[in-house]
């Protein structure tokens, strides 16, 4: 997706669908561990290059999907919630 069409969609959704908008500000804060505020307060010219990167298709937010798809029968595997492994643990403390 080219920059421009990018800055527009961007622009939209800021002004048409906020709550859209603001989710995305959250999940780009997430991924860089940043204050939502700090990316709000960056001009869009510098703003919207880092949105389109982490929401891209090659982006954070999809990676963490496919990560997060990968690490998902790992706890089944493992027990957690059903009694396996964790039960087995000792407690400290």
């Amino acid at each position: 997706m080219s920059p421009l069409l990018a800055a527009q969609i961007f622009t939209f959704l800021q002004k048409e669908k906020k709550p859209v908008y603001k989710a995305a500000i959250q999940g780009l804060a997430n991924q860089r561990n940043l204050r939502a505020v700090f990316i709000e307060r960056k001009l869009p010219a510098e703003r919207f290059p880092w949105m389109q990167k982490a929401l891209g298709p090659s982006g954070g937010a999809a990676e963490g999907k496919n990560r997060n798809g990968c690490l998902k029968p790992a706890g089944q595997l493992f027990g957690r919630n059903s009694g396996g492994l964790s039960a087995r643990l000792p407690r400290h403390g």
